[in-house]
């Protein structure tokens, strides 16, 4: 009999039987490894795949705007880039540009991009320099983008894209992408707006 339970407790050494605690502990360990993959995941996804900001930022630096500086948002949990912004040197129009991101990934949550009348520069003038403008931003690179789609969106609506009740948006890919403006009481264009953001899923 002992001969027996000694057989028994060696077969159950080699065949791994006395492990059960230890394939407990470990199936525990993958569990909260793959939870927290999943809370990276979800922060990660809060910005566009395949998006960089420091591509926007260098971009409008070399189109004239301020250099840019990064802050961190605490309230958000991102990393900012303050408001860089270029006035154009002969109409006085000014163009601001400010963009969140995650540190870790660098990809954009949202990008805020805007053109201002100040001077009532009169329209024609106005809507090249912010077809301009909003064309070049909107064609940032990221993951599934399509960039003659997002050009054509800011030309067919840049004459009559009215304020948040009225703007338009569409969705290319991972990014919605929102355009705005105003016109004043003197019918001379005040500004246009045009937000990229991450689409909901």
């Amino acid at each position: 009999m002992r001969k027996v339970i000694s057989l028994l407790f060696l077969l159950a050494m080699l065949t791994g039987c006395t492990s059960i605690e230890d394939v407990s502990l470990n199936s525990g360990e993958s569990e909260a490894v793959e939870v927290v993959k999943e809370e990276d995941e979800l922060v990660e996804n809060r910005g566009i795949d395949g998006s960089y900001y420091i591509d926007i930022t260098l971009g409008l630096e070399s189109r004239g705007f301020s250099e840019h500086i990064v802050k961190e948002s605490k309230l958000l949990e991102c990393m900012y880039v303050e408001s860089m912004n270029c006035k154009h040197p002969s109409t006085g129009v000014e163009m601001t540009c400010d963009i969140y991101y995650e540190e870790a990934s660098q990809e954009v949550i949202s990008a805020e991009f805007n053109i201002l009348n100040l001077n009532g520069v009169e329209n024609d003038t106005f809507l090249e320099l912010a077809t301009n403008f909003l064309t070049y931003c909107v064609s940032m690179p990221y993951d599934k983008s399509d960039t003659n789609i997002a050009k054509k969106f800011i030309v067919d609506n840049i004459n009559s894209v009215g304020s948040r009740e009225e703007g338009v948006k569409i969705v290319i890919g991972d990014a919605r992408i929102e355009l705005y403006g105003n016109t004043l009481n003197s019918g001379i264009h005040g500004m246009r707006m045009l937000i990229i953001s991450k689409a909901e899923e």
